[in-house]
């Protein structure tokens, strides 16, 4: 702030803006002269300008402009001081929803003239005096366009291609879903997979499927931010087909952009058609936290590589046409070079074990196994010795997408929990009237708004090309965590019938613990977040 001579004694700039609100109030107000024995501010210069005139009314004693630079020419003592340097009016701006300031605006005395009082509504000064230039960037907090029509076009594509599929396979859908997904050997079944074709093919036609991939290689060319609220609004829904509609782990990723043009032709182009799943074969039994330490291993032997190892907990690892296969190719355990990303078809590779899991859609992940699987040079993707750097560039994003999904389910259970808390009655009153549940709900929704501004911005700073990786994991960490609480603050509201399988709750209870686990554990999370600030 700027150190005045005195209580009462404004530099130029200071008169300036003041002179604006006094003239407003003289109309209005009158002006009493100083007590006899007191100053212009009360005993001592230390009362509040502003007092009450005989009707009430609030009443500005502030003295003019002049009369302030003769009070402070005649301060003696501590309160004197020498001629104060001007310092330039800063602009005004209105406020037009959130805080807007146009991007080439610069601040200082220097830009010219300033909009007139008649068209401001908001004074911004530099905290600085002495600084006569500000350039600010803009940033918007309102939805982008592109996010809102999409949100629409999607709610219309759900209610005409996959409610209909969804009313006519109730039993995917229903209290005992996990026996009619799956056989015996834990494989879903070809009805179920006929269904999520089904979507995927219509989604392709609509344009959903890949959307966030460049358009140049088929894909709708939509930013991050977009598609974190785009994957936010599908989540905000009971469970259904919606999930197959962006294609999820089979479907289209960033890592296959390092595809050659025969690559592309072979694998890319088919897997953006929706004719191809794929699946990422990264993980390892012994080893999620630090892949970089993998067993699997792939050596050199003439113009072809020979890979051996197996990949853990691979999700769409049952049914994908190829999988993004990682193994290292030089190096020791440890080294972040030396890995190598492979595309092998699945013909080349066994399907060990299809996993059973707690909350996930039954029948999706799978260990997979490598021996002595043959490719050649051309199944190199990207660099050879690079292919954790290519994998590692674009897991930001994913987590952001985690994040975005986790905030989607948590305002479904928040708004489930609202509805029930208005309608139960207990002892006379609904049970929303009650703090033991109100504020769990409002704690809830504060959380929500939380993770989704943090997830939002941490997109923000990826599209401005701004390391994020700090805000990155806080997304990933704190939304986690919010579908978690999120699931159990719903089940309490609703007591013994949050427990039955007659709501979602209890299946989005299951659902929501893996989020702590994929994509970086938690402690993962905290020490990436640590690292950045450290």
């Amino acid at each position: 702030m700027v150190r005045r001579g005195g209580p009462g004694c404004l530099s130029k700039s200071d008169a300036a803006y003041g002179s604006d609100r006094t003239a407003a109030s003289e109309s209005t107000t009158s002006k009493a002269p100083p007590d006899e024995g007191r100053s212009a501010f009360g005993p001592g210069g230390n009362e509040s300008p502003e007092t009450l005139d005989e009707g009430g009314r609030r009443e500005d004693r502030r003295p003019e402009a002049e009369d302030r630079s003769e009070l402070c020419s005649r301060a003696e003592g501590p309160l004197a001081r020498s001629a104060e340097p001007e310092i330039p009016r800063y602009p005004r701006v209105q406020r037009l929803g959130a805080f807007e300031v146009p991007p080439d605006t610069v601040y200082g005395a220097e830009t010219g003239s300033f909009p007139s009082v008649e068209q401001e509504a908001h004074p911004i000064r530099h905290p600085n005096p002495y600084v006569r230039t500000l350039p600010l960037r803009r940033m918007d907090f309102s939805e982008p366009s592109e996010a809102t029509q999409i949100r629409k076009a999607l709610d219309d594509f759900i209610e005409r291609e996959v409610e209909p599929l969804e009313r006519e396979h109730p039993e995917f859908l229903g209290e005992d879903y996990q026996r009619h997904i799956v056989d015996d050997d834990h494989y879903q079944v070809p009805e179920y997979r006929d269904v999520v074709e089904t979507i995927r093919r219509k989604s392709v036609e609509a344009g959903f499927y890949g959307m966030d991939m460049p358009e140049e290689v088929g894909g709708g060319g939509v930013d991050l931010l977009t598609t974190a609220i785009v994957t936010e609004h599908l989540a905000d829904r009971p469970p259904g087909f919606h999930s197959a509609i962006m294609g999820g782990a089979g479907g289209p990723t960033p890592i296959l952009l390092a595809c050659t043009e025969d690559q592309r032709e072979e694998y890319l182009d088919p897997l953006m058609d929706g004719e191809i799943t794929t699946c990422f074969a990264l993980t390892e039994p012994d080893h999620g936290s630090d892949p970089h330490y993998m067993d699997a291993t792939a050596e050199k032997d003439g113009d072809e590589w020979v890979i051996n190892g197996e990949k853990y907990w691979i999700t769409n690892g049952p049914y994908a046409d190829f999988a993004m296969t990682f193994a290292r190719t030089s190096g020791e355990k440890g080294d972040y070079g030396g890995i190598t990303c492979f595309l092998v078809d699945s013909e080349q590779y066994e399907v060990e074990k299809v996993h059973r899991t707690m909350g996930l859609t039954p029948g999706g992940q799978a260990q997979l196994r490598f021996d002595d699987v043959r490719v050649g040079e051309d199944e190199v993707l990207g660099e050879v010795d690079d292919g954790f750097g290519t994998a590692m560039s674009w897991i930001g994003g994913g987590r952001i997408k985690i994040a975005a999904n986790a905030v989607g389910t948590a305002q479904h259970l928040l708004d489930m929990a609202v509805e029930y808390a208005r309608d139960r009655e207990t002892f006379g009153k609904p049970i929303g009237h009650r703090q033991g549940v109100s504020f769990q709900i409002a704690d809830l929704a504060t959380e929500i708004e939380q993770v989704r501004w943090l997830y939002r911005y941490a997109a923000w700073k990826i599209q401005n090309d701004e390391r994020a990786r700090k805000e990155e994991s806080m997304a990933k960490l704190r939304g986690a965590e919010l579908a978690n609480h999120a699931a159990d603050v719903a089940m309490q509201v609703y007591g013994g019938a949050g427990f039955m399988k007659d709501t979602p709750i209890e299946r989005e209870y299951r659902s929501a613990r893996v989020l702590r686990i994929f994509e970086g554990t938690d402690e993962i999370q905290r020490r990436t977040i640590a690292r950045e600030l450290i």
